[in-house]
C-alpha cells in the first residue's frame, strides 16, 4: 500500500461500477502505514513518506529528515516521531509546511518535529501543509 500521488477521481452521479484501483486508492489514502528511519540532512536525501500513517523509528539520527508526498487538497498524513531525536519534516518540491501559529516555513524548508510527538498534516490548498500537533 502506498499513498496516492493525486486526488481521488470524481465520478458523475449515476449508477456505475467503481474501479478497484480507485477503491484501493481511497483505502490507502486513509489506512496505509509505514515505519521509516529518518535519514539525510537535505530535502532530497530525506526518507520519503509514502503512507497515510507514519512512525519514525527509534535509531533515527538527530535532525535527520523525512519528506512528505506531493500535496493536493484533502491529502492527510499522520506522523509519529517515535525516535529519541528531533526530526526534520520536509515538504515535497516547493511545498510549504505550517511552522508555528499562522506562519509557514519558506518553500522547500523543513520544520523540526520534537521527539515523542505526533502531528496531523492536512493539505487545504495545493502547496501548503497545515499542521496540527496532537500530542
Amino acid at each position: 500500500m502506498s499513498f496516492p500521488k493525486a486526488p481521488n477521481q470524481r465520478y458523475t452521479t449515476s449508477r456505475q461500477l467503481i474501479a478497484g484501483l480507485d477503491v484501493n486508492n481511497l483505502t490507502d489514502s486513509q489506512n496505509s502505514f509505514a515505519s521509516i528511519t529518518a535519514v539525510g540532512a537535505t530535502q532530497v536525501a530525506a526518507a520519503a513518506i509514502d503512507a497515510a500513517n507514519i512512525e519514525i523509528k527509534s535509531g533515527s539520527a538527530n535532525n535527520a529528515g523525512a519528506r512528505l508526498p506531493v500535496s493536493y487538497p484533502g491529502a492527510e498524513i499522520c506522523v509519529l516521531n517515535n525516535s529519541l531525536n528531533t526530526t526534520n519534516i520536509y515538504p515535497n518540491g516547493t511545498d510549504q509546511i505550517q511552522n508555528a501559529g499562522n506562519t509557514f516555513a519558506a518553500a522547500s524548508a523543513a520544520v523540526a518535529m520534537a521527539t515523542l510527538v505526533s502531528w496531523k498534516l492536512r493539505c487545504i490548498k495545493q502547496g501548503f501543509w497545515q499542521r496540527w500537533i496532537t500530542s
